[in-house]
């Protein structure tokens, strides 16, 4: 591809689909919905990511602070090192994290009021949406746990998959305004998906809104 990314992965897609090199790699639609959000806050927005990487330097250009935890310390260390090679490490948190107590970290990090963006595109991803959120599976609701800001976005990447169903239903069930981005998925053409999404919620500036 004319622009290789400088991390040293490799896409799948092509950039009308997902993002390109230094982009969040999520579906297209996604990453304008979000870069709306930001540029209305003029810089001043706070973003969590749930595994860094390609988007990481793409988010810290748009907000005052990005924070991250990574599963593998080894990629995290590329990341970073990247960041600082290109003056991008004022703003930007990380925290490696290989353990099995990932999700919950989020509420150690931050803000008390929460972020503008909560991105979770890494493991254990119906755990991270419980605890970015507040809605638990069974129906289980805890408000004061959501680490979204009121009026920000909760973004679930690949939410067409059935091991996220549980996930995404609890969080719609907040009565949170939902949208999803898809694009086809050409390596999965013939199977029970065929396209890939990105869900964006957007919590509410008050309950009831």
């Amino acid at each position: 591809m004319n622009n290789p990314n400088p991390l040293g992965v490799d896409h799948v897609y092509g950039p009308d689909q997902l993002g390109g090199p230094l982009e969040p790699w999520i579906v297209r639609g996604a990453i304008a919905h979000i870069d709306e959000h930001l540029a209305a806050l003029g810089g001043g927005g706070v973003v969590f990511e749930y595994g860094c990487g390609s988007g990481t330097p793409w988010f810290v250009d748009r907000s005052a602070v990005t924070y991250s935890i990574e599963t593998c310390p080894a990629w995290g260390a590329k990341v970073c090192e990247y960041l600082h090679s290109t003056r991008r490490v004022t703003g930007y948190i990380m925290l490696a994290n290989e353990g099995s107590n990932m999700p919950p970290l989020i509420h150690c990090m931050g803000p008390s009021e929460g972020f503008d963006v909560v991105l979770v595109d890494g493991r254990r991803r119906v755990e991270c949406i419980e605890h970015a959120s507040g809605a638990f599976r069974g129906g289980s609701v805890t408000p004061e746990l959501c680490r979204v800001k009121p009026g920000g976005l909760l973004v679930l990447d690949n939410a067409e998959r059935d091991r996220y169903a549980k996930a995404v239903a609890a969080v719609d069930a907040l009565g949170w305004d939902r949208t999803d981005h898809k694009t086809p998925d050409p390596r999965h053409a013939s199977s029970q998906y065929g396209e890939i999404c990105t869900a964006v919620w957007k919590r509410p500036r008050k309950e009831g809104e």
